[in-house]
Formats: C-alpha cells, structure tokens, sequence
C-alpha cells in the first residue's frame, strides 16, 4: 500500500471516529492527469492540488456508507480514469457557477464516480462524493 494511501486511510478514520476533526487532506494532482484532463476538457489545471476535507468523508460515510472504502484509492482513480466530464452547476447559497469534474474508474465489476468541485481561484479539486455508479 502506497504511503499517500495510508495517510488518506488515517484522514477518513480521523474524520469518522471524530465529528469534531475538520481538518483536510491535500496531494498534488499528478502531472499526467493534468495533461489528459486538458487534452480531454480544455481546462488547465496546472498548479492544482486535491483536497478530502472531513466533512465530505462524513457526507460519503453517511449517504452511502459501503462507498467509503473508495476513498483511498482517490490518488488512483485521479491518475487513471476511464472517463471523465465537467457538468456546472449553481451554488445554492451564492448563486454563482461552479464547476464539477467527475472522474470514473472501474475496479472490478465496480464503476467508480468520484465527483470534485472545481474552485478557480484556489486552484483546488475538492472531494464532493464518491459512489459506486451502476451502468
């Protein structure tokens, strides 16, 4: 298991055990991602980190609990997507466009769809759900 993995293992039981911890995770977004994201979508994400805040880990634990486990494997599914797309949609509270990217990956006869809010500004993908997704 890969040391990313272990310290993104340790964020989701941290946020789990604990309603209090509302701490984030960050990793760099890998360089080829970024290169197949722009040849795919157009959208230059150079300079780009990830972001698993604590409260999306409980969001995932709470609405789909058995999906968890997929969290981990986020560095991997970055790295090597099947697909994917960017949907925009409308922050409830500000009405100002956002964008979504969903990245999917099969991990044996499940089609994973993690789906990460696109913040321009700050240059961050934060984790805003993770599901199994059947087709």
């Amino acid at each position: 298991m890969s040391s990313l993995k272990i310290l993104i293992l340790e964020h989701v039981d941290n946020s789990i055990s604990d309603k209090q911890f509302n701490n984030e995770f960050s990793f760099d977004i890998p360089k080829e991602t970024v290169r197949r994201v722009k040849g795919i979508l157009y959208l230059d994400m150079v300079g780009y980190v990830c972001i698993i805040t604590s409260h999306y880990v409980r969001h995932v634990k709470k609405s789909h609990p058995n999906d968890i486990k997929y969290i981990c494997e986020i560095p991997a599914i970055l790295e090597n997507f099947n697909k994917v797309q960017k949907s925009i949609i409308r922050d409830k509270t500000t009405g100002a466009s956002l964008i979504n990217l969903e990245f999917y990956k099969k991990f044996g006869n499940d089609n994973v769809k993690l789906v990460k809010l696109k913040v321009h500004i700050k240059k961050r993908l934060e984790l805003k759900t993770i599901f199994v997704r059947n087709e």
